[in-house]
């Protein structure tokens, strides 16, 4: 079944962008035999007004670490390549924030460690490379904005202050150059990560409150409370390798070196959330900003399919039922991704489509040609005069 979705797929229109994410509490866990949770993890491609998004190829595991998760994405990977003569089988691959997903997907598409990768894009935004047969790994802007957001809630305690900085958040994910990333940066640092006050403090403040961007569409992510994957093995050796960490640290550097401090406290000051930023969210620049988009001409897509594909399963084909039995699961998984492939294959739409379009329809007819409407006759006594 799987191969004949992948190979619908890759006849698809070109550029090809899947979409990845994992749920739970779907499939009902038997704790006496396994003692964590069992997640679904599915690939998807995009739908459109007439399909749904339809599901690649799924993965149901109870372990979340990165050899777990990579025999999904090799077989995934390995299938497409097998079946498309073409050297780079997909143009660009959407996930949330999740350095496991991210590195496991690395490796199976990109032949390469995320460290590698960073490396790699480090030198194709700087101009450095002729553009490389890689495959595009972008975090969605949605998904980090409530990651960072929650960051900024339990370290920022000032409400202006907060807006000021999830302003620097969302201009740093619209930067597509080093450089407007290095001016983004100085003016983050020098605000919050700056213990005393610095001459420019007020102009930076302006900065960031005049470039205010609402593009983000923060709450159109599933709300699904998951589980933390633990991350820190590969957090910790991809930090050290990512040429990312070292250019950022190097303006935070020439920052202070520069001095330009008074002797009055910085009342901003939050350096938990400055060691967050530096630490944990600049190292992997390339793959949640603009830069690589730009670089390789391609647009901003969110994880909503994949989210939207979540919602349609839960909601319309299991009735908001959760704990099902594995097998169930399975059995209705392949009947209803077979039916899409059907729909997609002789451009059959779904009854839900079909309703909808019928209302608007009817909707158009009636506005185009209202109903004659006849009053009821009056009575009217006539008077004859003899």
């Amino acid at each position: 079944m799987a191969e004949q979705v992948i190979d619908y797929v890759l006849n698809l229109k070109r550029p090809l962008f899947l979409f990845v994410d994992a749920t739970g509490s779907i499939i009902k866990n038997n704790f006496d035999i396994i003692d964590k949770r069992i997640f679904v993890y599915a690939a998807v491609v995009a739908g459109s007004t007439d399909y749904s998004p339809l599901d690649v190829t799924s993965f149901i595991s109870s372990k979340h670490g990165v050899k777990d998760v990579s025999i999904f994405a090799e077989y995934l990977a390995d299938t497409m390549r097998r079946l498309s003569t073409k050297k780079v089988v997909v143009d660009k691959i959407e996930t949330d924030f999740s350095l496991v997903l991210m590195q496991s997907f690395c490796r199976a598409f990109n032949g390469c460690k995320l460290s590698i990768y960073l490396n790699q894009t480090f030198k194709e935004i700087h101009g450095k490379n002729t553009k490389t047969c890689l495959v595009i790994l972008h975090v969605c802007s949605s998904h980090l904005i409530k990651t960072i957001k929650k960051q900024i809630n339990s370290h920022i305690a000032d409400e202006d202050a907060k807006k000021l900085a999830l302003n620097a958040i969302n201009q740093l994910i619209h930067s597509t150059s080093l450089e407007d990333a290095a001016e983004i940066v100085e003016r983050l640092y020098v605000l919050f990560g700056c213990e005393y006050r610095h001459a420019n403090f007020a102009i930076y403040c302006n900065y960031l409150k005049d470039e205010t961007n609402e593009t983000e569409e923060i709450n159109a992510c599933d709300a699904e409370t998951r589980c933390k994957i633990s991350e820190k093995d590969v957090h910790d050796d991809t930090k050290k390798e990512s040429p990312f960490y070292e250019y950022f640290q190097t303006i935070k550097n020439d920052c202070d070196r520069k001095g330009g401090f008074s002797e009055n406290q910085n009342i901003f000051y939050t350096p938990k959330f400055m060691n967050y930023a530096f630490d944990f969210l600049l190292p992997y620049y390339s793959t949640w900003s603009g830069a690589m988009l730009k670089q390789f001409n391609m647009l901003r897509d969110s994880n909503a399919p994949v989210e939207n594909y979540w919602k349609i399963e839960k909601q319309y084909i299991l009735n908001n039922r959760k704990n099902i039995q594995l097998e169930r699961y399975i059995k209705i998984k392949e009947e209803i991704t077979m039916q899409r492939l059907r729909e997609r294959k002789f451009s059959l739409q779904t009854t839900r489509v079909l309703k909808k379009r019928k209302e608007a329809n009817n909707e158009n007819h009636k506005e185009l040609f209202p109903e004659e409407t006849w009053e009821k006759k009056r009575n009217l006594d006539v008077l004859i005069a003899i």
